[in-house]
């Protein structure tokens, strides 16, 4: 599964997009898209970035003007008025920094017991997830109301929530990931040619058995538009293959 393009778009087009987006991303989405560690992860990213915030906050909002303003004759200047070496021998300044360690260390503590908390609650709510049952060698006239029937059947003690049928699309994937290679090259010569005027060659080997194989040169564009057009006939075809599966698997949540 991926993001839809909506998701895309608002998390790619500034540099600085994916901080909201991290934020706004529902864990039904994550779940959906990426999986269960995408959601643990990304509230531990969140918990660690709410930490960042408070002690950027009080450090430079509280702690970093009574560094610069505590005396002006134990350092005469430069990076050593902000730090502590700034505070005067015996004040109660020295004070700040202590409360602020200890208020640094409770929302540190209170952040991870939040987040354990939330971890274990949403194991429980995904652990149905982890109940998963699969069957070989479905036929293609095979429906999903027979395989919720099927299901019902053969395990009464459970409950069906979703039937699916599951295929084998590991060469699909590899193609498809060639075809976007191809497609991805093609429009970086062709922006080349628009920019420059210039159709460039390389060079193409007529195998892949050793460094020695001949090679000769192609128009860069010409070639992988060539091979553009291969790789979408065989993923077509790949395709077909793939739902023609007569060892086709049928899953069960």
């Amino acid at each position: 599964f991926h993001p839809s393009s909506d998701e895309k778009s608002e998390s790619t087009t500034s540099y600085f997009g994916w901080i909201s987006f991290l934020f706004q991303m529902t864990d039904e989405t994550l779940m959906t898209s990426y999986g269960e560690d995408a959601i643990h992860y990304l509230s531990m990213e969140r918990h660690l970035m709410f930490i960042l915030v408070v002690v950027l906050v009080f450090s430079i909002g509280i702690v970093l003007p009574v560094n610069y303003t505590a005396s002006s004759k134990l350092v005469s200047g430069g990076f050593g008025r902000t730090t502590v070496g700034n505070i005067a021998y015996r004040t109660n300044l020295y004070w700040v920094h202590s409360v602020f360690a200890v208020v640094y260390l409770l929302v540190v503590f209170l952040s991870l017991w939040h987040f354990v908390r939330n971890y274990k609650r949403k194991r429980q709510e995904i652990q149905v997830s982890e109940n998963v049952i699969f069957i070989r060698g479905l036929s293609e006239l095979t429906t999903n109301d027979q395989l919720r029937d099927y299901f019902n059947m053969t395990y009464p003690n459970y409950t069906v929530l979703d039937v699916q049928r599951v295929y084998d699309v590991r060469k699909l994937h590899s193609l498809d990931l060639k075809k976007n290679e191809a497609r991805k090259y093609r429009k970086i010569y062709e922006a080349i040619y628009d920019e420059l005027g210039k159709r460039e060659m390389i060079r193409v080997g007529l195998g892949k058995c050793c460094c020695c194989c001949r090679k000769y040169e192609r128009d860069a564009i010409d070639y992988y538009t060539t091979k553009e057009e291969d790789l979408c006939y065989r993923c077509e075809k790949e395709k077909k293959t793939v739902l023609r599966d007569k060892e086709q698997i049928g899953r069960a949540v």
